[in-house]
């Protein structure tokens, strides 16, 4: 587990709490890996990095932390889009949206390659 687990680290963490309402995935750390390619902990420090970089832009955060599940979870399964918005319950208007904006973020940040490395 990474050093730099922050009160703010851990608040991130609560707000992907949701995704367990949208999305049908044992809440094991094991599974949560398997679906999305990255630990709880991992989403959540990327999420705190987005989050960062829309204030910096003056931007106004247009997506919901489960969003970035839905995208990290598009780059691990690389699912059609219908099997994907049946996984994520949404349309295929709202998931094509968040994917494709949140993985042109996270191919904009310097940092997302660095999270893997405090993985176990």
């Amino acid at each position: 587990m990474p050093g730099n687990l922050t009160q703010a680290n851990l608040a991130n963490m609560k707000q992907l709490a949701p995704i367990y309402t949208t999305i049908e995935v044992d809440p094991s750390p094991r599974s949560f890996k398997a679906h999305f390619g990255v630990s709880a902990l991992t989403s959540a420090l990327v999420w705190q990095d987005i989050q960062q970089d829309a204030k910096k832009r003056g931007k106004e955060l247009q997506h919901k932390p489960w969003h970035l599940l839905w995208a990290l979870h598009f780059i691990k399964a690389y699912p059609l889009i219908e099997v994907g918005c049946s996984f994520c319950k949404t349309s295929p208007h709202t998931y094509r949206r968040h994917t494709q904006e949140l993985i042109k973020a996270l191919g904009k940040m310097d940092r997302v390659s660095n999270h893997r490395h405090h993985e176990n």
